[in-house]
């Protein structure tokens, strides 16, 4: 398989559980109850409260993951990626919006550069649309088609992982508070996490980093997957939220 390919369905898969798809987790307890104390302290990160360098209780970081996902509705994101296959290193440019407005058909669009090459994915609700280069149409598929090709070694969007993502809270082992640092303009809170890799059906944990503004908004993730026969490293920076974005279907005329 085209190592492109496989990455463009990782970035795909991190973009829409973490902008998106983390509004099916439970929404935060009321205050007053202890998780909901939790998820309050989770409104603003908690610069004051931890000493950089200190761990912290992980609901800090998963209560800013539903409170992000939650308020997400459109995002624009770009992700720098490093994919390890067999030795050889592919690096690729991935530039993504997307459009949860609607919980029940969300959309997004992704190119993923390399090489002077692109793929470009388009995504509507569980309907994919797939362009490779040197394609004049775009190629359609269905999330429960490439489930049954099996999961991980579709071409598209490696679509057991898109689930494993939707449990992201609940991977997280561990959380520690690093410190104040910048992304782009933003002032941002970064926190590193360890993923449970059983949870995440890879054979290794993996290291996960969020950068969240003075909103809870998440404004940059840094992933490290190591298995068996690929690593994948991801840089993700989201450049904007809740603005107006294009997302079109394509018409039966530009699908093979």
């Amino acid at each position: 398989m085209n190592p492109s390919v496989r990455l463009a369905g990782v970035g795909l898969a991190a973009a829409l559980a973490l902008a998106g798809c983390t509004s099916t987790t439970t929404a935060p307890a009321p205050a007053g109850t202890a998780a909901g104390t939790a998820a309050s302290s989770a409104a603003a990160p908690a610069s004051a409260t931890y000493q950089p360098g200190t761990d912290v209780p992980k609901e800090i970081v998963t209560g800013l993951l539903v409170q992000s996902g939650a308020r997400t509705k459109t995002f624009a994101a770009t992700t720098t990626a490093a994919t390890a296959i067999s030795g050889q290193t592919m690096n690729s440019t991935i530039d993504m919006v997307g459009d949860m407005s609607d919980t029940a058909k969300p959309k997004a669009k992704m190119t993923t550069s390399y090489g002077g090459q692109s793929i470009e994915i388009i995504m509507v609700g569980d309907t994919y649309y797939m362009k490779l280069p040197g394609q004049a149409k775009y190629t359609k598929t269905t999330k429960s088609d490439l489930e049954k090709q099996g999961g991980a070694s579709s071409t598209a969007t490696q679509g057991n992982l898109i689930e494993q993502f939707k449990q992201l809270n609940d991977a997280i082992k561990s959380a520690k508070f690093v410190g104040s640092e910048k992304v782009g303009d933003s002032d941002t809170k970064h926190f590193s996490a360890t993923l449970d890799g059983a949870k995440m059906s890879m054979s290794a944990d993996i290291p996960l980093d969020l950068y969240f503004d003075n909103d809870g908004m998440l404004r940059k993730m840094v992933m490290d997957i190591k298995d068996t026969s690929v690593s994948v490293k991801t840089d993700m920076v989201f450049t904007q939220y809740n603005q107006p974005v294009t997302i079109t279907e394509p018409s039966p005329s530009e699908v093979q």
